[in-house]
């Protein structure tokens, strides 16, 4: 950096110093400005170094240096309110105290540029070829050619703090004694900002644990549910009410805990399969059937020969399209005899496009990929897949499995969660915040976490 005693940053900014006024401060910048105006029209940033810490092969936490095109991260000049920065921030590890702009562009501007310096507080003249330090925001100035104008922009260059697709777990509660800790079985769902455990105890009594997702509480005293062969993992919200089977029979509450009534309906069901934005799906002898209010309930087409579940071994997650804003897949995965049967039935709920149910075939040649048979499953989507988990063994929760491709493969090197032992059941959800729970039987242990980037504006 040259320092300030350089004449011609005495000539420049002598009279900047004393007798500085704000310039126009107009985002148009037209061929009618003068020399007195004072604007940067353009920046790019140069080559810059990125620091990596990973452990190597030998077990040692080992430095690797990358390098970073600076000019692929676009700097936004805003005129108005005399900011500049990067929309899209550097990756994490990114050096940015000896930054450098490019050479060919760096930056360009109607008069002289000086920087607010970080130890005097004084302006120091700036050349952008200089290695300089925006670890931290800096104010840099165009003088008007004849020192009497400036102004002043505030440099922000923004760099990641975490890993975009690392995820990010922090524990909730960890009491053996709560009430989630004596389930055997559970379910758990998100409506609004509460989170809703439903658990059933070694004794048979069926409870709901209910907290907000904002400031968990889990000690709390849970409500019990005197509903008679309460089915907890069947329980599915929709349309503002929570549904569940009872015996095969429809229950339905508009508030989880109490009200629990049957509904009014001529059909028996053995599972609830899921439900999207406009239906709610069950099976009954050996038929799919969906319904828009709870009530009235029609077939819903199965356009495949393989039988769907007949017991009540039954998960489900609705999941977005990728390519259709509007759309929505509901796959069901059932465990049978040892083996998991994958379902798929897409909805554009704009376009009234509907197709009827489909078997995913998880043969041999799927091999590792295939979908696997866990305890107490569950499904959900995030991050436009469908992850299913469980237990894997007894005590032991499972790995997440991924499916990229609406429930044909499962990959378990996608998304990780934290290693848990002990546990009689586990639940599973996601909040609106796209952070996701897992509530632990057994234990009382709760973690919620997410994927760092969708909890980045």
């Amino acid at each position: 950096m040259k320092k300030n005693s350089i004449f011609s940053l005495i000539l420049a900014l002598a009279a900047g110093l004393t007798l500085a006024t704000a310039c126009d401060t107009s985002s148009e910048v037209t061929e009618s400005d003068s020399a007195r105006d004072c604007l940067i029209t353009s920046a790019t940033m140069g080559t810059l170094k990125r620091q990596v810490h990973m452990i190597n092969a030998a077990g040692r936490d080992t430095t690797y240096t990358y390098t970073v095109t600076g000019a692929a991260y676009n700097l936004t000049i805003d005129q108005v309110n005399n900011r500049i920065f990067n929309e899209d921030s550097l990756p994490t590890g990114t050096r940015t105290d000896k930054l450098v702009f490019a050479s060919s562009s760096g930056i360009s501007s109607t008069g002289t540029l000086a920087i607010k310096s970080l130890y005097s507080g004084k302006d120091t003249l700036y050349t952008y070829t200089d290695s300089t330090d925006f670890s931290v925001k800096r104010e840099v100035s165009v003088y008007d050619t004849y020192g009497e104008r400036k102004r002043t922009y505030t440099f922000d260059i923004r760099v990641h703090r975490q890993e975009a697709d690392s995820t990010a777990w922090q524990q909730v509660a960890a009491n053996p004694l709560s009430d989630v800790a004596s389930f055997v079985k559970s379910r758990a769902l998100t409506a609004g900002n509460t989170l809703y455990v439903f658990g059933q105890r070694a004794d048979g009594k069926v409870q709901v644990v209910q907290t907000s997702v904002m400031a968990p509480d889990f000690d709390g005293s849970a409500a019990n549910i005197s509903t008679t062969g309460f089915d907890v993992r069947s329980v599915t919200h929709f349309d503002g009410h929570f549904y569940a089977l009872a015996n095969g029979t429809l229950m339905h509450s508009a508030n989880a805990a109490e009200g629990w009534q049957t509904a009014t309906t001529h059909h028996t069901f053995s599972a609830i399969a899921g439900c999207t934005a406009d239906s709610i799906y069950a099976i009954s002898n050996a038929q799919m059937w969906a319904s828009a209010n709870g009530t009235d309930w029609a077939p819903s087409a199965i356009d495949t020969d393989a039988q769907l579940p007949a017991g009540n071994n039954v998960a489900s997650a609705t999941v977005a399209s990728r390519i259709n804003k509007p759309a929505q897949m509901l796959v069901m995965v059932g465990i049978e005899g040892g083996k998991a049967n994958v379902w798929k039935h897409d909805i554009d709920s704009v376009g009234g496009f509907f197709t009827p149910w489909y078997n995913l075939p998880q043969n041999s040649e799927l091999g590792a990929y295939a979908c696997p048979v866990v305890q107490q499953h569950t499904l959900f989507g995030y991050d436009t897949n469908t992850v299913l988990a469980g237990l894997s063994a007894e005590g032991v929760v499972a790995p997440f499995y991924v499916s990229r491709d609406n429930g044909r493969t499962w990959r378990t090197d996608v998304l990780t969660h934290p290693t848990l032992t002990g546990a009689t059941s586990l639940a599973v959800t996601t909040d609106a915040n796209n952070y996701i729970w897992l509530i632990c039987g057994g234990t009382g242990v709760v973690y919620k976490g997410r994927i760092n980037r969708l909890g980045w504006e």
